[in-house]
């Protein structure tokens, strides 16, 4: 990205740590996901399991640093989920359990796909509709943004929160992957 007649000058040049030290972003955090075992080991289930309960969990580590690091800031949870396929992504997007989760706890949820289109909410959208939706989400809406390929690069994906891989990801998509948050 050293290329600036391709990617323009460099508008600001910050350290992360000094970032951090201000408040600005927080220092990356990986955490494990401990779902309830109800013997119920379908890879389906699981799936559907582990993003509602990853979510819950990250959901609360957004709100409890919020609160108790500053006074005057709402900051939603906004979680990337990157799967590993079509498959997957419909199987979670469409699943009632996840869908009913997401309604009633009043989550935006956005799938991208390639193949099969764009979802907003569970309708499908146009792409461009879609961007235009998720870059005029404000800071302190919750959502779920699910896709394969699609919102690694060269897509702004603002105030992510965190991210949630179902696949094995190179070393340049996986540090893209986690870079949106």
């Amino acid at each position: 990205m050293n290329n600036t007649d391709i990617f323009g000058e460099v508008l600001c040049e910050i350290a992360p740590r000094k970032m951090i030290q201000q408040g600005e972003i927080v220092p990356p955090k990986l955490h494990i996901i401990q779902t309830e075992n109800d013997g119920d080991y379908d890879n389906h289930t699981m799936l559907v399991n582990t993003v509602i309960t990853g979510y819950e969990q990250h959901r609360h580590l957004v709100k409890s640093h919020v609160s108790k690091n500053f006074t005057d800031v709402e900051l939603g949870a906004k979680m990337l989920i990157s799967t590993t396929g079509n498959l997957e992504m419909f199987e979670l997007h469409n699943d009632p359990r996840f869908k009913e989760y997401c309604i009633s706890n009043e989550i935006t949820v956005f799938a991208f796909s390639s193949q099969e289109g764009v979802y907003c909410n569970f309708t499908k959208c146009s792409r461009s509709n879609a961007l235009k939706l998720m870059n005029e989400m404000p800071d302190d809406e919750d959502a779920i943004l699910i896709h394969i390929d699609i919102l690694t690069e060269g897509i702004d994906v603002p105030s992510v929160t965190g991210v949630m891989p179902f696949r094995e990801l190179n070393t340049v998509k996986l540090l893209q992957t986690i870079g949106r948050g």
